[in-house]
């Protein structure tokens, strides 16, 4: 995990715990703390540009799209950092390969973090378990109707730029995007979540 120091005042450390993982894949978890010559409030948003690459035995490599997940700071409890002591605000998620590979296929593999400031304004809306319709501009409209999902979560629409090798996709393309956490829909009159005038990126987490 890499954390980048993004202001004059706020420097953010980090751990993984386990440090690796197997080609079947897993989960580890992230211990993040940030220290400030500033108050901080607890509750403050920052986030992460996720990025995966996996190095094949075949010498090939494969990588997903990078994508940017929201993490919120909180006064306590406070991560326990060897090379950070008391941190103002800390933080602790999981962190999950999104791709799995046989034992023998996979050569390296790397899931690379770069913690930035600077989402105090992104805060999603809460939906999920209830109605939320989220209004993006330029045309796209989040609709999650009621008890789509099996508890309430953050749901928040933002613009992607998409590699110009996907399909239909040309270079520095903008579309679009729109992301719920890694938990089933229900299956129910209710529906499910429908995104007009955009491209579907979900569900993640």
């Amino acid at each position: 995990m890499n954390c980048n120091r993004r202001a004059n005042d706020v420097t953010a450390t980090g751990a993984l715990s386990p440090a690796t993982l197997p080609p079947a894949g897993g989960t580890a978890t992230a211990s993040l703390g940030v220290t400030s010559s500033t108050p901080l409030v607890s509750g403050t948003v920052i986030s992460a540009q996720v990025t995966e690459t996996f190095g094949l035995a075949t010498g090939q490599t494969a990588s997903e799209e990078q994508r940017t997940e929201d993490i919120v700071l909180y006064r306590t409890p406070s991560a326990n950092l060897p090379n950070l002591a008391n941190p103002a605000l800390s933080a602790f998620f999981a962190v999950t390969p999104s791709r799995t590979y046989q034992t023998g296929t996979l050569a390296t593999g790397s899931v690379h973090l770069d913690i930035l400031a600077g989402r105090e304004s992104v805060r999603g809306q809460i939906g999920g378990d209830q109605a939320v319709a989220i209004d993006a501009g330029g045309g796209v409209t989040l609709t999650v109707p009621a008890q789509a999902l099996p508890r309430n979560t953050v749901v928040r629409v933002q613009p992607a730029m998409l590699s110009g090798f996907l399909p239909g996709a040309t270079p520095n393309t903008v579309r679009p995007q729109w992301e719920l956490p890694a938990v089933p829909l229900r299956r129910s009159d209710a529906g499910s979540a429908r995104l007009s005038g955009g491209r579907r990126r979900g569900p993640s987490g």
